[in-house]
């Protein structure tokens, strides 16, 4: 079975170390409204999005979110403030469902969902 690295939800970096407990959530997708999302479980972050979630920083984590977006597919300073209500809409059912206590991740728990395939840890297209 494929092994694959942690990603944080905030931000798509490397380096996910604390996880959220989140309530499963669909929601209309931002970009494309005649199609659904759907997020189960926890979303993990790295230090720096997860210090702005324990914040309450909306804005601060959206705006790291969308300065990452455009750093990965090489778009300019222009592109940040779309992107960044893009990454609103969709960070806003996790603000909206959060639930009990962060952890950090375990060595052991790491490695579980590590083993986990794409479509359990990532936001899913429904229909």
């Amino acid at each position: 079975m494929k092994v694959r690295e942690l990603r944080c939800d905030g931000c798509s970096g490397p380096g996910a170390v604390w996880e959220h407990p989140c309530a499963d959530f669909e929601w209309d997708a931002a970009q494309s409204p005649d199609k659904r999302r759907a997020s189960w479980g926890s979303w993990i972050f790295c230090e720096a999005c997860h210090r702005r979630v324990e914040a309450g920083r909306v804005f601060g984590l959206a705006d790291r979110s969308a300065r990452a977006l455009a750093r990965k597919h090489g778009l300019g300073r222009g592109y940040v403030h779309g992107l960044r209500e893009q990454v609103l809409a969709a960070q806003a059912p996790f603000w909206q469902h959060q639930r009990g206590m962060p952890r950090r991740l375990t060595d052991d728990r790491r490695r579980r969902l590590e083993m986990l395939p794409e479509e359990f840890t990532d936001t899913t297209e429904l229909g």
